[in-house]
């Protein structure tokens, strides 16, 4: 393999890992906002789950 095509390949595979633990990052952030939400709305609930 060429040099230029490794450096090519080693520079697209570090953006796309980039990219793809920024969406997981934001996917994360999401979910734990909307299951706070979830837990602000219905505390009986979490009383019931600690016993």
């Amino acid at each position: 393999m060429p040099g230029s095509a490794k450096t090519a390949l080693v520079l697209g595979l570090g953006i796309g890992g980039t990219i793809a633990l920024a969406l997981l990052g934001a996917f994360a952030a999401l979910v734990h906002a909307v299951a706070r939400a979830e837990n602000e709305e219905d505390p009986g609930r979490q009383e019931g789950l600690r016993r």
